[in-house]
């Protein structure tokens, strides 16, 4: 429940458009939003042609009243706003620039910490700390793109794509596999490739161990009939700034392991570093 209530603000945050997001986000926690009212704000956005977000703020300035004249109705449409709104503004001016960061706002400001206390006792402990292995992965995420970051070539323009639409779109591309998976199981064969990084295994396995849920993402169990893992050598993998050796093995054996049927290891002849040259060694 938490990871899917984090991710929902994070879209929303980067997308005001996300109408299913946001009606996950509009009575988390709890703002005395009832469901009928929320229906009746989505009614009113499909009869008129507008976003979820544009009658929410209709309902905030008191210009649109929804089921009758409500305080508390327009106090959570405004908190909702506010909160949003101001995330943004500091994502786009650079403040917060890790999705980490975007985390660790929406809990202090929403007291998203202190409404899982509320709701779940003793139990709200293991919650808080699914979010925070959810920042972590976050963090991982954003490290492993910066050391694989690709030269820019000046056809495309990536360098406006904040931290927070690349962990949306690593969250999309998983929700991609996991939807193709169940279509590999009806014999559909999907014409799709993903690709994973295997040392992101660690952080996902934390993350396996609580049973999370990325949204919709259920990533227990994700196989594929062919898997090829390119530049298994020494140095490679295992990887020549990482001394535990045990811990690079166990990452190739997740990611050997994902195969159903055909699993196909590369390695270049040689490579060249620092202008010399040597044969490469599994």
């Amino acid at each position: 429940m938490e990871i899917k209530d984090m991710l929902a603000y994070l879209r929303v945050i980067h997308s005001l458009e996300d109408s299913t997001a946001l009606q996950r986000i509009l009575n988390v926690p709890n703002r005395r939003l009832g469901k009928d009212r929320i229906k009746l704000m989505l009614k009113e956005a499909e009869n008129t042609g507008k976003s979820m977000w544009d009658v929410l703020s209709a309902v905030a300035k008191g210009t649109l009243n929804v089921g009758g004249v409500d305080v508390t109705v327009k106090r959570a449409a405004s908190e909702v706003i506010e909160i949003v709104s101001s995330a943004r503004e500091e994502v786009q001016a650079n403040n917060l620039r890790k999705v980490s960061a975007v985390l660790d706002y929406v809990r202090e400001h929403t007291m998203y910490d202190e409404y899982l206390f509320k709701k779940f006792g003793g139990d709200a402990s293991d919650r808080v700390g699914n979010i925070v292995e959810l920042s972590k992965l976050a963090d991982e995420l954003e490290n492993v793109a910066d050391e694989n970051a690709l030269p820019e070539l000046g056809l495309v323009n990536t360098a406006e794509e904040t931290n927070l639409a690349k962990f949306l779109g690593n969250v999309s591309l998983m929700t991609d596999t996991a939807d193709n998976k169940t279509d590999v199981k009806h014999g559909v064969c999907p014409s799709k490739v993903a690709f994973l990084i295997i040392r992101l295994s660690s952080q996902l396995s934390m993350l396996l161990k609580v049973g999370m849920t990325f949204g919709l993402i259920n990533i227990i169990g994700l196989e594929w009939p062919v898997v090829f893992i390119p530049g298994v050598y020494q140095g490679s993998i295992p990887h020549m700034r990482n001394e535990n050796v045990d811990e690079e093995r166990r990452l190739l054996y997740v990611a050997a392991t994902r195969a159903q049927a055909l699993l196909y290891l590369s390695q270049p002849e040689s490579q060249t570093n620092k202008g010399k040259s040597r044969n490469c060694q599994i």
